[in-house]
């Protein structure tokens, strides 16, 4: 009988069996119980809470105690659970599918707990997900989704450059620029246009396709022959919006002046303009023109404004904008036209039309009376400069201080082919679909 009652109050115990869980300190890598506890092990670069927490989770399906969760049933056979997508990198608040979208890992689904993201990127992640065609997230337009396996690293761009554009110098002029019927309905190919206003101060010119001389400018003197400018770096330079050419205050024993040069091509026609602001001292030649190097030929188109002849006659009478012509022989024909305005005291726009049938001088775009138009036919620098030579019957000075020619802006649009060649169209273009220039 006493046998009988032990094995009765010892029954019940006996047939209660534990749970089987994971204890504290005890390593569960040591023998996983499941496909996303195995899944986890190989990436130990991935977070998760200590086995003996006993800290709550809240999760889409529920809460879970980690330390009561109960050991995964043997994997049916012929079925897998694959672990997430890949995770590029830990998307911030705005990257994360909203509220309704499902995205979940392999963990999830099985545990109903929503993972933390690593904070690392983690590459080697498999692609394989067993998503639903309705569980596969849409990305955003703006931006990607990383752990989408059709994520694209960056969104592109649509750039603003590549609209249509009947402006001059925007990008879409690669048909070329026509003009008005006062600039003789001309069309040109191509064209080098620079504002100083948007350029940094003591930007290399060189940069832009500009050279500055550093050779002998302008003639000798009559008066004084051995009386030479030359071109130095240090008068030529970028400042406040404007290129300062400069030729200095009493040279003394030498005189020294400034030239810029456009021969980064050579042109054989076209539209030449500068904005510009003549300085009033006098003693100085500041002047915009056209000039050949080849040996035995004078083709030049001059745009000459003389500080001692701005608003009085000079020493041989002239007086105003000196507008000269030289046929290809050497042979010069030259006038003057009163300026319409004060050119000192503000910008004003001075242009050489070199066009395949004549010459014109402007004013702000109103064309001045010229002299006897002799046509250039050789290519040609563009050319703006600033000097003087002391010459009592022409610059006079050198001045008593520094004179500054300004620029703010070159507007060149010209043809590199041989002059007789006209229109020079890009190719595929017509004078149609050109860019209007003025």
């Amino acid at each position: 009988m006493l046998t009988i009652y032990l094995l009765a109050l010892l029954l019940p115990t006996l047939s209660l069996a534990s749970p089987v869980h994971l204890t504290a300190r005890q390593d569960p890598c040591a023998s996983p119980t499941d496909v996303a506890q195995s899944w986890l092990c190989e990436h130990p670069e991935i977070p998760t809470a200590p086995v003996d927490s006993a800290t709550i989770i809240a999760g889409d399906s529920g809460t879970v105690n980690p330390s009561t969760v109960q050991p995964l049933p043997p994997s049916v056979p012929g079925t897998e659970v694959a672990p997430s997508a890949p995770v590029g990198s830990v998307p911030p608040s705005s990257d994360i599918p909203p509220t309704g979208t499902s995205l979940t890992s392999a963990a999830t689904r099985t545990m109903g707990v929503k993972p933390t993201y690593p904070a690392t990127s983690v590459s080697a992640i498999p692609l394989e997900g067993p998503f639903s065609a309705s569980e596969v997230p849409t990305p955003a337009t703006e931006s990607t989704i990383p752990n989408s396996a059709s994520s694209v690293s960056a969104v592109e761009p649509t750039s603003s450059a590549a609209l249509p554009s009947n402006t001059p110098g925007s990008s879409d002029c690669s048909c070329g620029y026509s003009f008005s019927d006062k600039f003789n309905s001309a069309y040109y190919p191509k064209s080098k246009i620079i504002d100083f206003s948007t350029i940094p101060d003591g930007t290399d010119l060189a940069t832009l396709g500009l050279n500055v001389s550093e050779s002998t400018i302008g003639p000798a003197s009559v008066a004084d022959p051995s009386a030479r400018c030359v071109g130095t770096l240090e008068n030529v330079y970028i400042a406040g919006g404007v290129l300062n050419i400069k030729v200095p205050a009493g040279a003394g024993g030498g005189l020294t002046a400034g030239e810029v040069i456009f021969e980064e091509e050579l042109p054989t026609g076209g539209v030449f303009s500068m904005e510009a602001k003549i300085d009033k001292t006098e003693g100085t030649c500041q002047s915009l023109f056209t000039y050949t190097t080849i040996e035995g030929t004078s083709d030049e188109l001059d745009m000459e404004m003389l500080g001692n002849n701005i608003f009085k006659p000079g020493q041989n009478g002239d007086q105003g904008i000196g507008l000269s012509n030289y046929q290809p022989d050497g042979a010069k024909d030259g006038a003057h036209a009163a300026y319409p305005n004060d050119p000192t005291a503000d910008f004003n726009r001075y242009t050489i039309g070199w066009f395949s049938d004549s010459n014109k001088f402007y004013y702000n775009d109103e064309e001045l009376k010229g002299p006897e138009p002799h046509l250039p036919v050789n290519p040609c620098s563009i050319v703006i400069n600033n000097w003087s030579n002391g010459d009592p019957g022409f610059t006079q000075g050198p001045p008593a201080q520094d004179n500054i020619l300004q620029v703010r802006k070159l507007e060149y649009y010209y043809q590199t082919e041989e002059h007789s060649i006209y229109p020079a169209l890009a190719p595929g273009c017509s004078v149609e679909n050109a860019c209007q220039a003025s």
